[in-house]
């Protein structure tokens, strides 16, 4: 768990690539992994002591938060405590896969640079709160004379409310040029990574950063007073049926309930973590690919008013494209081959089979909650906490598959855009110079930009598909979501005709 919540990913990350091989560290995420993995024995055994009656095995009576479960939930508690255990699961695997991995790869390294070295270089370039207050009222000035000049019958004051809120949007949303010192910004160093980092694409990093870090810190303080409350209740009910005055016993107890938040806060921030760092990574691939995409698009669009009077005029002579098309065309394919490169190794090394195990873990855990709902006579309060735990998990689930398949579909695009580049690709035997263009020097270059580009379409199109996988099932994409739904309702048809909630 980290307690610097106001920048949690920065710190986390941060911590993560710099401080791996540290020894208070690897205690540190030790400990916290064997903590979980006892809490979630201590469940396994609550549950399995329950279902026999001989009194020499009631473990559940023992364990105080078993104990609270199943005596203040008499109906749901076979399902909070699987909730509890499939949540201290997935922050054992969390623990596993992001904070004892490699770290010198492209897959934590891509995303260090871009957060943490990002955030660091913006930190040395913004500016100081004064000159922060001389731009903004330097803005306002202009906006109102700009916006009062053309609108007139307006009143005044919404005038001035409107320029306000657009300043205050401006310089905390939008940063760029109101916090930022432009010349250092210009001449700051570039990104540690071989993917062409811009600097727009730096700052909507910045700008998603500051946007979450107040939802987060949010988060962990309702977290905390919700986790405070429960226990509170866990407190009064265990001492309700087991009255004991020992000081030891209340400390121990005290202990186990510090404990047991604790572990609900390394479990969120495990959770927390995933989700950023998928964010974070995916905002990434979007821009570059957006960009490429749109370049392509527009050669292509050149490329095949050239094709088309190559064959509606029998006459017309191709002529060669320019060295800066060439180089332009060489330097997409290679940030292409680049994020197909980053994609491939990310999902092999990690993210596969960290989204393999949370799929196969989520589909049971949301199917219970559903069918939870069936149960009779459920009181105000538990409907809404199962509302709450089923919205909460679907829109995360769904949100990151849309998004993945989205990733897919834009790495994928550029297959649409190639034919009418390679068909431009032409090679000629005699010597063409074509402003800044010498058909001698390139012939080479051309040839081999023009079976790069085969292959490429190649792949794209009959090789399988590039984007994030779901370890050996198969690419995230709409045809793959549409699978996971029909998985879904089968599960849910399944284990709603086997189990008994009313018992």
């Amino acid at each position: 768990m980290l307690w610097k919540i106001h920048h949690l990913f920065y710190y986390q990350f941060k911590e993560i690539v710099e401080c791996r091989h540290n020894r208070w560290y690897q205690i540190k995420h030790s400990s916290e992994t064997i903590l979980l993995s006892i809490f979630s024995m201590r469940i396994t055994f609550g549950m399995i002591s329950y279902m026999f009656d001989e009194n020499y095995i009631q473990y559940w009576m023992i364990d105080p938060f078993c104990f609270y479960l199943i005596q203040s939930f008499r109906q749901l508690f076979r399902q909070y405590l699987t909730f509890a255990l499939i949540l201290t699961l997935l922050g054992v695997f969390g623990k596993f896969t992001f904070f004892f991995s490699r770290v010198d790869t492209v897959t934590f390294l891509t995303v260090y640079e871009l957060v943490v070295n990002n955030i660091e270089q913006f930190q040395e370039c913004k500016l100081t709160k004064s000159e922060i207050v001389q731009n903004m009222e330097k803005s306002f000035k202009n906006s109102y004379r700009n916006i009062s000049k053309s609108n007139r019958f307006i009143p005044d004051i919404l005038i001035r409310f409107f320029c306000r809120c657009r300043i205050l949007w401006q310089t905390y949303v939008d940063k760029y040029p109101i916090q930022i010192d432009g010349e250092k910004w210009t001449r700051v160093k570039p990104l540690r990574t071989k993917l062409h980092v811009i600097s727009d694409d730096r700052l909507k990093m910045i700008k998603f950063l500051t946007l979450i870090n107040p939802i987060i810190t949010i988060l962990h303080i309702g977290l905390f007073f919700i986790s405070s409350i429960v226990m509170y209740d866990l407190y009064n009910t265990v001492f309700d049926h087991f009255p004991n005055d020992s000081i030891v016993v209340k400390i121990i107890l005290m202990l186990d309930i510090i404990i047991i938040i604790y572990n609900v806060i390394a479990i969120v921030q495990c959770g927390l973590l995933f989700v950023l760092f998928s964010l974070c990574y995916g905002i990434l691939l979007k821009c570059l690919l957006d960009r490429l995409n749109r370049q392509l698009k527009r050669i292509a669009s050149v490329c095949r008013k050239r094709n088309r009077y190559l064959v509606y005029y029998e006459k017309f002579t191709m002529i060669p494209l320019m060295r800066r098309t060439i180089m332009f065309l060489n330097y997409i394919y290679r940030q292409h081959s680049y994020i197909c490169y980053d994609v491939l190794y990310c999902y092999q090394e990690i993210w596969g089979n960290a989204l393999f195990g949370y799929l196969m873990i989520s589909i049971p855990f949301n199917v219970i909650a559903v069918t939870t709902l069936f149960t009779e006579q459920l009181t105000w309060m538990e409907m809404i906490i199962q509302y709450i735990i089923i919205i909460i998990h679907a829109a995360i689930t769904v949100l990151s598959l849309f998004q993945f398949s989205r990733e897919t579909k834009l790495l994928n695009e550029a297959k649409f855009h190639l034919v009418p580049i390679i068909q431009s690709l032409v090679i000629y035997n005699r010597a063409v110079v074509f402003g800044l263009y010498d058909i001698n020097q390139n012939q080479s270059t051309i040839l081999s930009l023009k079976i790069k580009y085969c292959d490429l379409f190649n792949r794209l199109t009959n090789g399988r598909k590039y984007g994030p996988n779901v370890s050996t099932v198969g690419v995230i994409t709409n045809m793959f979501i549409f699978n996971m739904a029909i998985t879904y309702v089968g599960i849910f048809i399944f284990i709603s005709s086997h189990l008994d909630f009313d018992n």
